[in-house]
């Protein structure tokens, strides 16, 4: 269950809420290439940082996909249900998170965590289709 997501245009943030119950908000995105290859993200919400990551990409590239394990996502809004299967593929690479920090009243504060495991997605198509709608019993 999907609590909270920015997401960078306003289609995106009506269209979650009404096709999928996802609580979208608006966010801005800066992608910023840093020296010897990395990369930071980070997502603003009017003049507040909600999240600021920076890593570094390793190795070649391989093929990403969602069939090595199927997807599906049910939400829960206005005593309906909405259940949907997705799939998408792209390419991948391993990355290593050097810094990450989140706004700990917006979303639970993993600072201080190490990631098991970083992918960065690249060229990664998600298809998302509508959700079949149920009353919740």
């Amino acid at each position: 269950m999907i609590t909270k997501i920015y997401v960078s245009s306003e289609d995106s943030l009506v269209n979650g809420r009404r096709n999928w119950a996802i609580p979208k908000e608006r966010g801005d995105f800066l992608f910023t290439a840093l020296d010897g290859g990395r990369e930071e993200i980070e997502i603003r919400n009017g003049e507040s940082c909600v999240a600021d990551f920076r890593f570094s990409s390793l190795g070649p590239h391989f093929p990403l996909t969602t069939a090595l394990f199927p997807a599906s996502l049910r939400q829960y809004a206005a005593g309906r249900s909405y259940h949907t299967h997705f799939s998408g593929s792209g390419w991948g690479r391993l990355a290593r998170v050097e810094q990450m920090a989140v706004d700990p009243a917006v979303f639970p504060d993993i600072a201080g965590r190490k990631p098991f495991l970083v992918i960065k997605a690249e060229s990664f198509r998600l298809h998302f289709p509508k959700a079949q709608l149920a009353p919740v019993q």
